[in-house]
C-alpha cells in the first residue's frame, strides 16, 4: 500500500461516511420523534439537515477526485476540520436531541457553517482547484453566514430565509463541480 493513500482511504472509507451517514440518522430519527408529520414540515432546521446532508454529499464525492498524492497533506486536515463543524451543525440543530426544541441553537450553527466556506476555499487551494466562481460564491455565504450568525438567527422568519438562501447556494456550488 502507497503511504499517500492512507489519508483518503480513511477519509473516503470511514471519516466521512461515518459523519455523513451519522447525520442521515439523526435527521430520520429526529423525523422520527416529531409529535406531527406537520410539526416536521414546520421545522426550520430539519431542511438545514437536509442541505447539510445534501452539501457533505457532494463534498464526499468531490474527494474521489483529488490524486492521492495531493490529498495526503493539508486537504486531509481541512477535511477533518469540515467534519467535525458538520458535526457541530448537526448538533446545534438539535439533532442529538430531536425531543428538545430549545437544542436547536441557530446562532451557534449559523457560526459553525461560516467557517464550512473557508475551510473549503483553504481546501480547494490545497488540492489546486482555483477558480473566481467558486470563491464568489464562498465570499457570498461567508458573508450572509456571518450576518445569520450575528443579526438574523434572533428573527424566527429569518431562518426560513436562510434556508432558501443557502439551498440556493447549494444549487450553484452543485453545479459548478459538474
Amino acid at each position: 500500500m502507497d503511504i499517500h493513500s492512507v489519508p483518503k482511504r480513511l477519509m473516503q472509507a470511514l471519516y466521512y461516511p461515518a459523519v455523513l451517514g451519522t447525520g442521515l440518522v439523526l435527521f430520520l430519527n429526529k423525523l422520527a420523534t416529531v409529535r406531527s408529520p406537520l410539526f416536521g414540515f414546520s421545522d426550520a432546521s430539519n431542511y438545514f439537515g437536509l442541505i447539510m446532508l445534501a452539501y457533505f454529499s457532494s463534498t464526499y464525492i468531490v474527494n474521489e477526485d483529488v490524486p492521492d498524492k495531493v490529498y495526503a497533506g493539508a486537504p486531509f486536515v481541512l477535511d477533518i476540520v469540515e467534519i467535525v463543524l458538520v458535526f457541530l451543525c448537526f448538533s446545534y440543530l438539535g439533532f442529538l436531541e430531536p425531543t428538545k426544541p430549545e437544542a436547536v441553537r441557530f446562532k451557534y450553527f449559523y457560526v459553525c457553517l461560516a467557517a464550512i466556506p473557508v475551510v473549503q476555499q483553504l481546501w480547494n487551494l490545497a488540492v489546486g482547484v482555483r477558480g473566481l466562481a467558486f470563491w464568489a460564491l464562498s465570499s457570498s455565504a461567508l458573508a450572509f453566514l456571518v450576518f445569520a450568525a450575528f443579526i438574523g438567527w434572533s428573527w424566527p422568519w429569518f431562518n426560513w430565509l436562510a434556508a432558501a438562501v443557502l439551498a440556493s447556494f447549494l444549487a450553484v456550488h452543485t453545479r459548478l463541480l459538474l
